[in-house]
């Protein structure tokens, strides 16, 4: 089993993370989706998280690649999991939301490296398609809240937005239907 990372100890890694990065030279923008944004931005108090989701936006491959191995030797020194900073997320992120650090909510920076979270009507719309019970429905009620939406019909309305040519898991439309009736 995989231990869990608080809010405080994901700061404390992007910060060790930030200052090698720092130290290499290199320019790199984290841009974080999942729970560690959720965790980072919206609700500190929200269960923890085994990792961070992102899109490591850098230059070029090297950078990128050069990031994950200084990642994964963080969490080697802290026996964390080797994939705590992944970017496996990138290809979920919705084609319409772009690398402009004006579209993401600053979390973090030292030097050329930035930490961004994605904004809540973004990290809603990727729970709503990912759908899984125990890891995606329980953040849908801060995330609702936190994109100021009320009705079934707007958050119909964003996912199809975000993702036009995606349907909801049926997990994700029962779990609407039970608090977000179609009215």
């Amino acid at each position: 089993m995989t231990t869990p990372l608080d809010r405080d100890q994901l700061l404390d890694g992007l910060s060790e993370l930030g200052s090698a990065i720092a130290a290499e030279g290199l320019s790199v923008t984290l841009n974080v989706v999942g729970g560690a944004a959720i965790l980072l931005t919206i609700d500190s108090t929200r269960r923890s998280t085994v990792d961070i989701d992102a899109w490591v936006n850098a230059p070029n491959h090297f950078v990128r690649s050069r990031v994950l191995e200084l990642a994964a030797t963080i969490a080697n020194r802290r026996g964390w999991p080797a994939g705590w900073v992944n970017d496996k997320a990138r290809l979920f992120i919705p084609e319409m939301v772009s690398g402009r650090l004006d579209e993401w909510e600053f979390v973090y920076e030292i030097g050329e490296f930035r930490v961004v979270a994605a904004r809540p009507d973004v990290l809603l719309a990727m729970k709503l398609l990912a759908g899984r019970a125990s890891r995606d429905l329980p953040d849908l009620p801060a995330l609702i809240a936190a994109a100021e939406l009320t009705t079934r019909v707007e958050i119909d309305e964003l996912f199809e937005d975000m993702y036009p040519h995606d349907e909801m898991k049926r997990t994700t439309r029962l779990w609407l239907d039970s608090f977000y009736p179609h009215t």
